[in-house]
C-alpha cells in the first residue's frame, strides 16, 4: 500500500482546503485521473493520481484544511511496497509573462449570458452574506468578482437598510 500525500503546490504556500473529491474509497483509478480539487489562497487545483491502482482510504472531508505532506489517499497498487510518505510532484514554476494587458485592468460589465466568474471561497462568501453575485460587476481579472466586491455590496446593502456596520471590529 503506498500513501499518496498533498504536493507541494508551489508559491511558498503550506496549506489547501479540500473543495471536492472526485473519487471514493474503493475506486479503481488510472494515473494522472483527477482525485481531488482543492483551493489555495491563489486558486483551485486539481489533484491527479500518481500510480493507477486502488484507493483503500481518503483522509480529508470536503471543507477540510490539510498541510501539504499530509496524508491525501491511501493505494494499493501491483506489486506495491510500502512508501516511506515521500512527497510525490511538484508544480514548475511559470515561466514570467512577457505579454502586457492592451488596457488597464478593471470592473467589466457582464451581459445576461455571461457566467459569473467567481472562486469558490468568494461564492461561498457571497452566500454566507447573502449576496447575489449575479447582479455584482467584477473588479478582477477579465470581470472576475473579488471578495472584496462581495463585501462592499454586502456593506452597500446594510447600509441601505438603516443599518451601520460596527467600527473597528
Amino acid at each position: 500500500m503506498k500513501t499518496f500525500r498533498l504536493p507541494d503546490l508551489g508559491e511558498g504556500l503550506q496549506e489547501a482546503e479540500i473543495v471536492a473529491w472526485h473519487v471514493a474509497a474503493g475506486d479503481r483509478v488510472v494515473s494522472d485521473q483527477p482525485l481531488v480539487s482543492v483551493e489555495t489562497s491563489k486558486a483551485v487545483v486539481e489533484i491527479p493520481a500518481p500510480w493507477p491502482g486502488r484507493l483503500v482510504a481518503l483522509h480529508g472531508a470536503v471543507g477540510d484544511v490539510i498541510a501539504v505532506g499530509a496524508p491525501l489517499v491511501d493505494m494499493e497498487t501491483e506489486g506495491a511496497t510500502s512508501d516511506a510518505g515521500a512527497v510525490v510532484g511538484t508544480l514548475p514554476a511559470a515561466p514570467p509573462s512577457r505579454e502586457r494587458p492592451a488596457t488597464a485592468p478593471g470592473p467589466t460589465t457582464r451581459t445576461a449570458d455571461t457566467p459569473v466568474k467567481a472562486s469558490p471561497a468568494v461564492r461561498r462568501r457571497a452566500q454566507e452574506l447573502a449576496v447575489a453575485l449575479d447582479t455584482l460587476v467584477g473588479s478582477g481579472p477579465a470581470g472576475a468578482i473579488m471578495m472584496a466586491d462581495v463585501e462592499e455590496a454586502a456593506r452597500a446593502t446594510a447600509v441601505a437598510d438603516g443599518f451601520q456596520p460596527l467600527a473597528g471590529v
